[in-house]
């Protein structure tokens, strides 16, 4: 199989057109002639260059006669022919781009594959939908003609039926190929379903078939890996995992193709031993890397029916009803509306925006300069170094609102004749259009970039239909060369009908295009109040967040990279393994929301509530279930014109749930926050002898002391490179044999040995390390901007340190700096040096930066490189701290950024002092800091040594009888290293103090560590907040360093204890002045000092993980004539108990009329009532246990979560449930039940005969923790 002009029967067909007889055709492939390109080449001779006697010769030799007018007519014209067709294909060849169209096979030829293809595929009947299309076909000859191999996604595998049956769907349309000619196409989406199994394998056997076509791939060994592929869909999983899904499958088969074109980038064309995919397609499929993505993955909690309780019915309706899917996450009642967004989903979101927007955002936001080039170019290193899933921009448009010509309000400022601005407008409107110019500009040629340098990257650009944006004529011609998608906001969620528009890459986003589906009425337009409904509209309504989202996943998933939607987050995970509970959404659900999901195809509407659930059975989907989404799509393919599918939710009943969560692990017990090499340094330390792990120890060390002899020509060769001030700084560090060891470990942070030895930066950005979680921190200021601005930011430093106060560390502030620039000693600074003296010391300039001190149990020098606007240039488009060291040296071109200048307290003149290492106040000092850090702790731990580390300090564990043997390794390792430990370090207890807090493992029993505040830090805070409430008021001024020391003495042990009062002192930290304060917080603050007064240490648990004690509270609220009527119903389950335990109740009406004030709704306050209510009734049942609170007020779940709230009542409630926590404490995890599934509901209403599945259970009669009176009976 060949291209067009090495093709027998193309050859045979064009002689017979241009009228050769089959007798002169077989002549002429005896004497080896069998196609075109032959007889284009058969002679020397050229059209166009003279006689053709020696063409007419040759010809007259194949025929063994002289040949008739006739006969050198059709052969001239073969000829000709012949030769066009040979050298537009030479041409094709040299100048195909990625643009270039596939050739289209002749008709002849794809004859001829065929007849050959179906004659050795015995067995299979090659039509309908079992026929690959022509373009399918094309394709994979473009590849084989290309040599290259290229994965064509599934929904590209269509079958020539289909092919067929589209043809009267196309719609012309023009543009310009890669050599920049006008190209006239036909336009049709023609996708293959590959929504079940049996589609995709048709799909699979086109391809398959079209490969054979193609003569790329034998047909027998591809469809060897389509059965694999099914068989992972089809055979049984374990019952604690999933089936794999339809989007693992394609991950895996993307995988394939990928490993594939690694191995076969020599070509895939025929060669003398065979064709190069037959060879090694099945060993490539069957490798670890392919395989792996089929392994059914772990079933998350409550996503499978129990077993304990019958399966809801089965519905009779069309769809996909026989497999449960997986329950999604919804919002109850009184849940606060948010949009939705991208972070809800799973990605990472980077949203940017200006610092003036007045609007509420759901997200933390960036806030950049869009005006600035140094904007776009952080930007473009984002897109560039990380796998971003979609780009969409919202430019800001009220300079080229169209709006504005309605009238009454601001005036126009553009128009069609000036599209650019008005020309004679006023200054401050001149201002507005030119930055709203700025910024078009920037963002159009950021689109044009990433269309041309990241074309893998969808993007789209928002902005209403009419805007005179899409007039400017660079955003015109980017129109023309992307998709243009239309809509009324009204489809989407919103109440106004207002003509949008997305320009965008992708094709994902045209399922949005629409106009308004007739709606009854629309909210007007116009000015509303004290502001125009045109603002109003700039948000995005839920809706059509969910389904941008919707339609980024489909994106992200076609490219391998959509996320992992229930899995957890590093910081997540350690919150929940040091038994705290992390806020929002940041922890998957142990109990999905809903049992099982149903789709169902239907042309009439189903009938919903005002919750959106269904109110009656409907094509046997149960009553009740909710309506999560409604789509025109199935499987990529538009549905019939009317129709639409509805996916519900189905929720689980009370039984079901309750035998759900009984089966559930305490989340503080399934989290895990160690990494692994930590964990095995625990196992081996606890499963083998003390004399296997000093052996250990001797061994790794016996080795690393021999390579560092073996190296040692080589640090000689490095510190001879070194600048002299690096080398001074550095001493004696082996940076050779660090860099092996690390090689040795595979330690991903290669480059930090170059960077130690060349010395740190203290600007531009950190590249990728491998060893932080990403994270994005942006530089605001480039380096010609800092360097302009340097003279006058350092005459301005200059003066403020000549005319500052004396304060009392001054004299200790300089000793401690003579000492760091002591030449025998530490030499990390340089000084003291006259400051007139460093214009010649520094002929290039430098920077001034202050110094000061702050007390930490002693006085710290601390370099204010913030104000010396060291720490604007620095970013981070690589990583957080996950998890640092003393001094590291400074590279010698970044010392002008750090000249350090202090007033010498005797004579008050002003010094400098030139830093060699990396100054406590860089921002980049923490994380080059850190990475020397983390590396060292990573070598401990191949040592078996069970260390940690923050910043300079590494607390270390280990067992009584290796605590010599552990301390004698860390120090010789360090002496190994060249690193020198601090004086301050203390040996081993069973008691010691580490990060201002102390641990106690001293428990006889082992059962339980203890963590308490050290006894000096707890007097100072409950002192400041002891004079706080004296006096009845807090200076501002103070507040900072109270919150630092109180928010990490909540973050190691006070747990639930205390936050209200936090959250207090953070809001008044917000204001200014000295504030008086309420008696709510002056209540918060009185039990955060008792606690601290206390001085109770906080008891960590270790015994092995037991079942949790499950609460169920629920709380009913129903207006009625004068007021409302209320109840508040628990349920208790014991582990180990047989007999459940309930309240149901009335809540006091004085309480319900406090409420009651000023409010429409107290739905929120009655749920939470019932939560503190079981919390103390249920206080002996629940201290010192695990528990899981299952509350379905998404509200008042946040409010426990958080133990914060800004209503008043909410805060009262709250400080009851500290005072309970504080008097018996206990493990507690909250977590949201569906109204539907909760088992309080019913004796918070009284109908206590639906408990009746739980067979006998105690009543109990509880008393109002607040008024102090017995609560009726529901």
């Amino acid at each position: 199989m060949a291209a067009f002009s090495e093709s027998g029967p193309v050859f045979k067909s064009r002689c017979a057109q241009v009228g050769l007889a089959s007798a002169d055709v077989e002549k002429l492939e005896k004497v080896g002639v069998n196609s075109l390109a032959k007889v284009a080449f058969m002679t020397s001779y050229t059209p166009g260059s003279g006689d053709d006697k020696d063409l007419i010769a040759a010809f007259e030799s194949a025929l063994g006669t002289s040949p008739s007018v006739g006969q050198k007519s059709s052969f001239r014209r073969l000829f000709h022919e012949a030769y066009a067709v040979t050298t537009s294909e030479m041409k094709m060849l040299v100048e195909r781009t990625d643009e270039s169209i596939p050739r289209k096979l002749s008709v002849p030829e794809r004859s001829e594959r065929f007849e050959v293809v179906s004659k050795r595929l015995v067995g299979l009947s090659i039509k309908n939908r079992l026929e690959p299309a022509d373009s399918l076909v094309d394709s994979f000859v473009s590849q084989y003609e290309q040599d290259k191999l290229q994965f064509v996604p599934w929904e590209k595998l269509v079958s020539k039926e289909q092919e067929a049956s589209t043809g009267a769907k196309r719609e012309p349309f023009f543009s310009l190929d890669s050599t920049g000619k006008l190209r006239s196409e036909t336009k049709v989406e023609v996708r293959a379903d590959t929504s079940t199994e049996l589609l995709l394998q048709l799909a699979l056997q086109r391809r398959g078939i079209a490969m054979e076509m193609a003569n790329i791939l034998d047909y027998h060994h591809h469809h060897m890996w389509v059965e694999r592929l099914l068989a992972a869909r089809l055979d049984a999983p374990p019952s604690t995992h999933m089936q794999p899904t339809l989007d693992q499958c394609q991950q895996a088969d993307r995988k394939l193709w990928q490993l594939l074109g690694e191995a076969t980038r020599s070509g895939i064309q025929l060669k003398a031993g065979g064709r190069p995919l037959d060879a090694i397609f099945e060993a490539t499929w069957q490798t670890p890397e392919v395989l792996h993505l089929l392994q059914p993955m772990p079933r998350a909690a409550g996503a499978s029916v129990s077993q304990q309780v019958a399966p809801p019915p089965r519905p009779h309706g069309p769809g996909p009803y026989d497999r449960p899917g997986k329950g999604r996450k919804g919002t109850g009642k009184g849940a606060k509306g948010t949009k939705g967004g991208g972070k809800e989903a799973g990605y990472t979101a980077v949203p940017i925006d200006w610092h003036h927007n007045k609007q509420r955002t759901c997200v933390h936001t960036l806030q950049l300069d869009l005006r600035l080039d140094s904007t776009w170019s952080f930007l473009r290193r984002i897109c560039s170094e990380y796998n971003v899933a979609w780009v969409h921009m919202a430019p800001p448009c009220g300079t080229a609102s169209r709006a504005r010509e309605c009238g009454p309000g601001p005036k126009p400022l553009r128009s069609l004749r000036h599209v650019r601005g008005l020309p004679g407008l006023p200054p401050v409107e001149q201002a507005r259009v030119d930055s709203a110019n700025t910024i078009y500009d920037n963002m159009v040629a950021f689109c044009d970039w990433l269309f041309h340098a990241m074309p893998h990257v969808p993007f789209s650009v928002e902005n209403p239909l009419h805007s005179y944006l899409w007039q400017l004529p660079k955003w015109a011609a980017l129109v023309s060369k992307h998709s243009f998608v239309t809509f009324d906001s009204c489809l989407h969620g919103s109440q106004r009908k207002k003509a949008a528009a997305l320009l965008t890459n992708s094709e994902h986003l045209h399922c949005l295009s629409g106009p308004c589906p007739g709606c009854s009425s629309h909210l007007p337009w116009g000015k509303q109040g004290r502001s125009f409904a045109t603002a109003e509209e700039t948000n995005y309504p839920k809706l059509l967040c969910e389904r941008i989202v919707a339609c980024v996943d489909k994106s992200a998933a076609s490219r391998g990279i959509a996320p992992e939607r229930l899995s957890i987050s590093k910081v997540s995970a350690a919150r929940a393994a040091g038994q705290v509970q992390p806020r929002g959404r940041k922890f998957p659900p142990i109990i999905s929301e809903f049992a099982y999901t149903v789709s169902v195809g239907s042309a009439e509407a189903p009938t919903l509530n005002s919750k959106h659930c269904l109110s009656t059975a409907w094509h046997g989907v149960p009553a009740g279930a909710k309506l999560l989404r409604e789509s025109v799509e199935r499987g990529g393919s538009r549905l019939p014109e009317g129709n639409k599918f509805y996916i519900f939710g189905v929720y689980r009943s009370m039984q079901a749930f309750l035998n759900e969560a009984k089966l559930v692990v305490h989340p503080f017990d399934s989290a895990r926050s160690l990494p692994d090499e930590l964990l095995r340094v625990l196992f081996d330390t606890l499963t083998k002898s003390p004399v296997d792990t000093m052996r250990h120890r001797l061994l790794k060390l016996q080795h690393w002391r021999a390579l560092a002899k073996q190296l040692e020509p080589e640090e000689e060769k490095i510190r001879s490179a070194m600048d002299p001030c690096v080398r001074k700084v550095l001493g004696c560090k082996r940076i050779a044999l660090m860099k092996r060891v690390a090689a040795d470990l595979s330690w991903p942070d290669t480059a930090l040995f170059d960077d130690l030895a060349a010395g740190f930066k203290l600007t531009g950005y950190l590249g990728r390390t491998g060893v932080f979680a990403s994270d994005v921190k942006p530089a605001t200021m480039d380096l010609d901007e800092f360097w302009a601005s340097a003279p006058l930011r350092r005459e301005t430093l200059l003066e403020k340190v000549r005319a500052q106060k004396d304060h009392d560390y001054a004299e200790e502030l300089w000793n401690m700096t003579l000492e760091e620039s002591n030449r025998s000693g530490k030499c990390w600074l340089d000084g003291p040096i006259d400051v007139d003296s460093l214009g010649d010391t520094f002929p290039e300039g430098w920077n001034a930066c202050r110094r000061f001190a702050v007390w930490q149990g002693k006085w710290r020098a601390i370099d204010d490189f913030s104000e010396a606007a060291v720490n604007s240039c620095f970013g981070l488009p690589c990583g957080k701290i996950i998890g640092t060291l003393t001094a590291s040296v400074l590279t010698a071109r970044l010392m002008t950024f750090s000249i350090i200048l202090l007033r010498e307290p005797g004579s008050r003149a002003v010094k400098a002092f030139v830093c060699n290492t990396l100054p406590f106040g860089a921002s980049a000092s923490v994380m080059q800091f850190n990475r020397v850090a983390l590396f060292l702790q990573r070598v401990l731990w191949d040592l078996r040594v069970a260390v940690t580390c923050y910043y300079d300090d590494f607390p270390t564990m280990t067992s009584s009888f290796l605590s010599g043997g552990t301390d004698n390794a860390v120090h010789a390792l360090m002496d190994l290293f060249g690193f020198s430990l601090s004086e301050k370090e203390k040996p081993f207890s069973c008691t010691a103090e580490t990060l201002g807090v102390v641990l106690d493992t001293s428990d006889p029993d082992m059962g339980r560590i203890f963590v308490s505040n050290k006894p000096e830090r707890a007097a100072m805070l409950e002192e400041s907040i002891g004079r706080i409430l004296e006096q009845g008021q807090v200076d501002t001024r103070e507040l900072p360093s109270l919150l630092g020391k109180l928010r990490f003495a909540d973050a190691q042990l006070l747990g639930r204890t205390g936050r209200l009062a936090l959250a207090d002192l953070r809001l008044l930290g917000d204001k200014g002045g000295v504030l008086q304060l309420t008696d709510s917080q002056s209540n918060a603050l009185a039990v955060l000092r008792a606690r601290l007064l206390a001085s109770r240490p906080r008891a960590i648990a270790t015994s092995p993980p037991s079942n949790p004690v499950l609460i169920f509270t629920d709380g009913a609220c129903d207006p009625c004539e004068g007021g409302f009527t209320t109840g508040v119903g628990g349920i208790l389950f014991v582990p180990g108990k047989g007999v459940a335990r309930a309240f149901g109740c009335r809540v006091p009406t004085k309480l319900v009329r406090q409420w009651a004030e000023g409010r429409k709704h107290i739905i929120g306050q009655v749920e939470l009532y019932a939560v503190v209510l079981a919390r103390i009734l249920w206080s002996s049942y629940i201290g010192g246990e695990r528990c899981i609170f299952f509350v379905d007020h998404s509200g008042v779940l946040s409010a426990c979560i958080n133990s914060n709230s800004i209503d008043a009542s909410w805060r009262s409630l709250l400080l009851h449930l500290e005072a309970a926590d504080e008097a018996r404490p206990c493990l507690p995890w909250f977590h949201r039940v569906p109204s539907q599934s909760n088992i309080a509901d019913p004796p918070s209403r009284g109908r206590w005969d639906e408990l009746a599945f739980l067979g006998p259970f105690a009543r109990d009669a509880p008393t109002c923790f607040v008024t102090g009176e017995a609560l009726d009976a529901t």
